[in-house]
């Protein structure tokens, strides 16, 4: 336990660490910005939406997570604050990128010295209070979207459910079982 805990407070100094770097050098070209911790966002009473760029610090939880808060086409960056232990698939697609210093990081950004990939993403429908805010959600379903997977399933794991799917607005499938996983079909070369 001992062992786990420590290695958890390292990757916590090394978030830290980069995660401050990246900032210092944000502030160097942009004195004021919107900042939130990835804990808050569903305190947010809107989604993300209509900004120029979305960063996000961490790895690929916190890139995936923001990623289901943006409800248009606002690009992401997704910066890997601890390359040393976490290889990320959505983080800094540019393996260059991983290693840069964030003064360097930022300068590509400013410059346009990058290019933006499209993914698929997923838009689903849910029922229940805690999700995050859309303006298409109806009295019946709060619409999210997802950039990976999701996974539907009941609090209680070991408990059998009923799932309606739907595709374009028509019934496609009714399935009971423990849960779904639905994929979006991202490949990375």
């Amino acid at each position: 336990m001992n062992s786990f805990i420590s290695k958890f407070k390292v990757a916590k100094a090394q978030h830290d660490i980069r995660s401050n770097a990246y900032l210092k050098a944000l502030k160097a070209h942009i004195p004021k910005f919107d900042s939130i911790k990835i804990d808050d966002l569903s305190t947010l009473h809107k989604p993300l939406e209509d900004y120029d760029l979305i960063v996000t610090l961490g790895g690929d939880g916190t890139f995936l997570k923001t990623a289901s808060y943006i409800h248009d086409e606002t690009p992401i960056l997704g910066l890997n604050t601890d390359s040393e232990r976490s290889y990320c698939t959505f983080c800094s697609f540019n393996p260059n990128l991983i290693s840069m210093e964030p003064e360097l990081v930022w300068q590509k950004v400013f410059n346009h010295d990058y290019e933006i990939e499209k993914r698929t993403r997923i838009k689903f429908g849910v029922k229940g209070p805690n999700h995050p805010p859309s303006e298409e959600a109806t009295s019946q379903f709060q619409i999210l979207n997802a950039l990976n997977e999701v996974f539907f399933a009941d609090k209680d794991v070991g408990k059998t459910s009923n799932f309606r799917i739907a595709m374009d607005g028509r019934d496609f499938e009714y399935y009971r079982s423990g849960g779904i996983i639905v994929a979006t079909g991202i490949i990375f070369l």
